[in-house]
């Protein structure tokens, strides 16, 4: 019996790196299909406006806490950011 076991474990194909060789058209689709997806999640951000209220915003908020840590030497009790979730 443990020799079945063993002959069902056994691979006859040959190994791993047969099952995932890709020739030139299948490699250049990947990286095609790689690079879409880079560009439509990085183009929306690249675009937007550094100017906008958000980024200022997030700029103002780390220079109080920056000013506040400089002046009490500690985080804020309770941080603000936290104070929605309790």
């Amino acid at each position: 019996m443990a020799d079945s076991e063993q002959e069902i474990c056994v691979a006859t194909s040959g190994s791993i790196l047969e099952a995932f060789r890709l020739n030139k058209k299948e490699i250049a689709f990947l990286l095609i299909i790689y690079a879409l997806g880079v560009i439509l999640r990085l183009v929306p951000r690249l675009e937007i406006d550094s100017h906008l209220l958000t980024f200022q915003g997030d700029v103002w908020y780390r220079v109080c806490m920056a000013q506040y840590i400089k002046d009490h030497w500690t985080l804020p009790e309770p941080d603000i950011r936290y104070r929605p979730y309790g």
